[in-house]
């Protein structure tokens, strides 16, 4: 290494790393002298201000003084490192000559190369990897083009040691100092040196095995099999030989390289001489490598299995695969393995070795570099290693610019230039300032035919794990693409494959097999796996086979494979069918009815998609669906289909009992007393005597006090009309708590004036109603701390004895109603109630989409109110109308969002929306109408008033004093893009009708001002 050393002070070398390209900030020497190091001659210049004196000191020596401008040139000889101070001076005229300003630079002109880089190698035990480190100067930036198998890769500022994964390694390196100097380049090769025994192996075979042996690098390979030393007594290895010795046997195999290397490989295993009459052709398959598709007949009444998977002492049990059959061996062009096959009959494990494909020729391309250059033409001298090549100008007296003619693009050349493996015309001058030698040229030959390599790998048919070949595509336009195939197998080597524009290689393994391949090219490599290994069967834990069985099983399933794909199919007895996917283990979906046949069918399939053989298993399930009927006997039946209950509740408490979970009802059935609905039953009705769907509800006479009831779980009712017999005094429908669902309920009210709802929920019960039509009581639903969600669902109170009457009541609880209605008729016809409310909500939440409240009285009637609920009406409808006061919407002090509504009010005073205390309110494109004698207002606020955009207020105008808008003050811009029709006053009465225009200044916004409509408008 040369020495830098160095005397150069702190503040020197603080100087020596500011660049100055004019003068520095408040000095008044212009310069564009700058500190640092330099690879060739430097020349600075210097001035001063008119009147003044310019003194320049290089190294403590005087090189100028005087009143003009200056410059100072700074040389180095070829392979010389010079270091300098110079100082510039601005001095006053003489005679005084003081000294006004000091300027410092520390400037190295170094023009010494720094020496060659030492790259090292070392070969990982296999030959499959080399780790290469690079030695340099301490500062230097080191560089490589690296030839790995044919890949070529290029690195810069190399940190620590390259690995590569490749058989042979060949490049260049060469590195640059901090002047820029760059070392001669340093050619480089390492090629492996490899031995490897693929047959025999360690273990005990019944049959005499043939030596193969895997070497590369080598001169000569010698064998013996007697114990001895082969480089002493070895015979020589031309190809797989049989080895005669029986018994225990010791192979021992060396290998000599041409640099006088040794390696040695040692076996040991115990041989018989069994040879089956009916195994002759694999011995035949053993002797020639098999460069083509070929069938290895397994004999019946063997077993067998493929790779080299770990035996066990007695070797035949871990054997997997059944003989009878032939496995295809499958070779791959260019790419030589070993492959072991292993058969018993139970007599010990015979062992054969299989060469699949012909040995790859060598990768390793030269390249003759042209050498006939004109005298004089400052060519530059070319370094090839491998497919690795690169030019390099040494000193040329000036500026180097360069050119591949196929890019057309110039350049300077500060180091070596990389030589493109298609090779081509390179084009070059020498710029020395004053004057330029050239253009000169000169070509390079590609080293392969049109090669061009891709910067990532070749296409790759499929992803993950595949269970057939794997196909490597090279896309089109590109052409000798090469990349590297491995596989981590005994007698497997990596090689390197080209192909060709639009060419295709497959990657393959035999019947049996399953291991990965490793593609890398371009610096990326990829896992390639390959599976045609089939799993086993798995195991099916069910009822045995044609067992008839009650109570629905739980199947599970056995196998050491990721997932087992497994089928229920099922037959009912009216001919019914189907089928569902079973998870690796879980409970047979219920149909609820019975008997059912099953046949589980289920097989395990490997990650690559590889289905093993299928296991079955046959049976049949009854689960007794408990049966009630109006035609059964009163006493005496079991619950069957054949004999059902006569009694609903007895049919509820034997699914209980029994743990079944749907009672089917053929009505019309009475029920006495509370039914205790348990977790997941499902009572359903709709049913014929002959236990078919006829579409109508089944009617369930409710005695006095009879209920169904709830108290949590999972309950289902369907297709069931509840007829009630006399004064109720509490509800049909009692649920508190669990998660309870309604469909096609239906109920009758014989006995108005219930002093209890029809529904009941508390208890944080979750309640869907669907399709269904509740009638009866006052209220006629009750929601306490729970939630209720109706579909397509009727809802019509009765007033009780009072008069007084709310159909839905709801306290801190969730409720929506979807395409549902709540309506407040009269309990007899010619009566209403004094007092009716749709909807009275406190707390919670409440959301109406797409459903309708309509609400009569005789005295006072409201549509909806809300206290302290969080409100949300969408394209819904609200209708109110009574004889002395009617309000649809009214809102106390919880938040709220109406959009597309409709909202109505009709009596002698009528209010369509009521806002009190609201914290926020908005309410867009709805239409409120109100009709009255006396007080008449489309909305009425008290505290923060609603935001109301694009909605329609209209009155009849029978009320002179009718206000569209009353209470406290809207915000301004709160009140906009609305129409007003039919009021005298917009807003109180400060603003009547005539005011639109200040109105509009006030509550509106300019760009969606409201407007007055006459009711013909409308």
């Amino acid at each position: 290494m040369k020495q830098r050393a160095y005397a150069i002070t702190a503040a020197s070398v603080f100087l020596s790393c500011i660049l100055f390209p004019l003068a520095a900030e408040d000095s008044e020497i212009r310069t564009n002298a700058q500190g640092g190091i330099f690879s060739s001659d430097t020349r600075f210049w210097f001035s001063v201000p008119d009147g003044q004196r310019l003194r320049l000191r290089v190294n403590g020596n005087e090189t100028y003084r005087g009143a003009g401008p200056a410059s100072s040139t700074l040389t180095a000889r070829p392979g010389e490192d010079r270091s300098y101070e110079l100082v510039a001076e601005r001095r006053s005229p003489p005679p005084a000559d003081e000294l006004l300003e000091s300027r410092a630079f520390v400037v190295r002109v170094d023009a010494l190369p720094p020496p060659p880089v030492a790259v090292s190698a070392v070969q990982k035990e296999g030959g499959a990897e080399w780790t290469l480190s690079f030695s340099a100067e301490d500062r230097s930036r080191v560089f490589a083009l690296v030839d790995a198998d044919s890949f070529l890769s290029s690195h810069e500022d190399i940190p620590a040691p390259l690995v590569f994964s490749a058989r042979k390694v060949e490049g260049l390196a060469w590195c640059v100092d901090g002047a820029g100097n760059v070392s001669a380049p340093t050619v480089f090769s390492f090629k492996p040196f490899a031995l490897s025994i693929a047959n025999p192996a360690e273990g005990s075979w019944a049959n005499r095995q043939l030596l193969v042996v895997k070497s590369e690098g080598a001169s000569e390979v010698l064998w013996t099999a007697d114990g001895g030393d082969p480089l002493a007594s070895g015979i020589p290895y031309s190809g797989p030989a049989l080895i005669g010795a029986t018994g225990p046997v010791t192979v021992k195999v060396a290998a000599k390289s041409p640099d006088g290397r040794v390696e040695r490989r040692t076996v040991s295993y115990v041989c018989g001489s069994a040879e089956p009459p009916a195994a002759a052709s694999l011995r035949s398959l053993e002797l020639a490598p098999i460069a083509a598709p070929a069938a290895a007949a397994v004999p019946a009444g063997f077993r067998w299995d493929i790779g080299d998977a770990p035996l066990s002492p007695a070797g035949s049990a871990d054997l997997q695969f059944e003989g009878g059959a032939s496995i295809e061996l499958r070779p791959m062009a260019s790419f030589q393995r070993s492959v072991p096959l292993y058969l018993s009959e139970g007599k010990g494990v015979l062992r054969y070795i299989f060469t699949l494909g012909n040995p790859a020729s060598s990768s390793g391309t030269s390249v003759q570099v042209p050498s006939d250059r004109a005298p004089g033409a400052f060519s530059p001298n070319v370094y090839v290693s491998g497919r690795a090549r690169m030019a390099l100008w040494t000193k040329q007296g000036g500026l180097v610019r360069y050119r591949w003619e196929s890019s057309g693009l110039w350049s300077d050349a500060a180091g070596p230039i990389p030589v493109p493996v298609a090779g081509g015309k390179l084009d070059w001058l020498v710029d020395k300032g004053s004057s330029v030698e050239g253009p000169f040229s000169e070509s390079f030959p590609p080293i392969a035919p049109e090669a061009a390599y891709p910067s990532a790998l070749p296409e790759v048919s499929s992803d993950g794990v595949s269970s057939g070949p794997v196909v490597l595509s090279v896309p089109a336009g590109l052409s000798g693409v090469r990349f590297s195939l491995s596989a981590d197998i005994p007698g497997a080597e990596a090689r390197t494959i080209e192909l060709a524009n639009g060419g295709s290689y497959v990657a393959d393994v035999c019947d049996g097999e399953q291991f990965s391949w490793s593609v890398s090219g371009g610096g990326s490599s990829l896992p390639l796996p390959v599976d045609r290994r089939p799993p086993p069967a798995p195991s099916i834990e069910a009822p045995d086979e044609g067992a008839w069985v009650r109570v629905l099983p739980f199947v599970r399933f056995a196998s050491g494979e990721r997932r087992i794909e497994a089928v229920a199919k099922w037959r009912t007895e009216d001919g019914r069918s189907g089928s569902y996917r079973l998870e690796d283990s879980g409970q047979l979906r219920s149909m609820k009815q019975g008997p059912v046949e099953y046949l589980i069918e289920a097989r395990a399939v490997d990650e690559a998609g590889n289905a093993g053989v299928l296991a079955s298993r046959r049976f049949v399930v009854d689960e007794s669906t408990v049966y009630v009927s109006a035609s059964a006997p009163s006493s005496g039946g079991d619950g069957s289909r054949a004999l059902p209950f006569a009694s609903l509740a007895e049919a509820i408490s034997q699914a209980k009992t029994l743990g079944e979970a749907r009672v089917w009802v053929s009505g019309p059935v009475s029920l006495e007393g509370r039914a205790m609905l348990f977790d997941g039953v499902t009572v359903e009705g709709g049913y014929s005597a002959d236990w078919k769907k006829d579409g109508a509800a089944s009617e369930i006479r409710m005695a006095a006090g009879a209920a169904f009831v709830s108290s949590g779980g999972s309950v289902a009712l369907s297709a069931l009309k509840l007829v009630e017999s006399g004064l109720r005094e509490a509800p049909l429908l009692s649920f508190e708590g669990g998660r309870v669902s309604l469909s096609g309920i239906a109920t009758s009210v014989s006995a108005p004036g219930a002093r209890a709802p029809v529904l009941s929920a508390g208890g944080g019960a979750a309640v869907e109603v669907r399709d269904s039509s509740l009638v009866g009581g006052a209220p006629a639903v009750e929601v306490r701390g729970a939630e209720v969600v109706l579909r397509d669902t009727l809802v019509t109170g009765t007033a009780g004895r009072s008069g007084r009457l709310v159909v839905f009541a709801a306290s801190d609880a969730r409720v929506e109603l979807h395409s549902s209605r709540i309506d407040c008729g009269p309990s007899d016809p010619g009566r209403s109630a004094s007092v009716a409310v749709g909807i009275d909500s406190a707390g919670g939440s409440l959301r109406l989409e797409r459903s309708a409240v309509f609400v009569l009285a005789d005295g006072m009637s409201s549509g909806l109110v809300s206290r302290g609920t969080e409100l949300r009406i969408s394209d819904s409808q609200v209708s109110s109308k009574s004889e002395r006061y009617a309000s649809a919407v009214s809102i106390e002090a919880g938040r709220a969002s109406l959009s597309g509504g409709r909202f109505s009010a009709a009596s002698a005073d009528a209010v369509a929306l009521i806002v009190n205390d609201s914290p926020s309110a908005e309410v867009k494109a709805s239409s409120f109408t109100v009709s009255g004698t006396g007080v008449v207002r489309a909305v009425q606020v008290r505290g923060p008033f609603p935001d109301l955009e694009a909605c329609r207020f209209a009155a009849d105008g029978k009320a002179a004093g009718a206000e569209a808008l009353a209470g406290d003050a809207p915000l301004p811009g709160s009140v906009r893009g609305s129409v007003f029709s039919g009021f005298p006053y917009l807003f109180n009465r400060s603003y009547d009708a005539d005011s639109m225009k200040r109105f509009n200044a006030r509550f509106a916004v300019k760009a969606a001002e409201n407007k007055i409509e006459t009711p013909g408008g409308m």
